[in-house]
């Protein structure tokens, strides 16, 4: 995360400003290396792991998922800081977004970054 809007060109997106401050996202790996994920249905279960970079200025806040599926995913007991860990049951259809939210310990701003998460047959 950075707290200035892009371009795209540097891998950063979702531009969004909160409380006047302009903020923008990047996320790597998964299996599209943008963050998002794919995986077959009914293939086991799935941890999906997300480390917050940058994290002299921000940490992670919470997680909410929404969409088909949602009951599938759990925060892992053992999340916590600046790693989380997604639990992902990966048994019925899923079709969701997992929405990260940050906050930037300087403004005390939270900010919302989502990559998706799909299961396919």
């Amino acid at each position: 995360m950075q707290a200035k809007h892009s371009n795209g060109e540097d891998g950063f997106n979702q531009n969004q400003t909160v409380k006047g401050v302009n903020y923008s996202c990047r996320f790597t790996g998964g299996t599209d290396g943008n963050g998002g994920v794919v995986v077959n249905r009914g293939s086991g279960k799935k941890v999906i792991s997300v480390d917050l970079l940058n994290s002299n200025n921000y940490s992670i806040k919470s997680v909410k998922f929404t969409g088909t599926g949602a009951e599938e995913f759990t925060l892992a007991p053992n999340s916590m800081g600046n790693k989380i860990f997604i639990d992902f049951r990966n048994v019925g259809e899923a079709a969701i977004k997992y929405s990260v939210f940050v906050i930037d310990r300087t403004t005390g701003n939270v900010v919302d970054c989502d990559p998706p998460v799909k299961n396919v047959t």
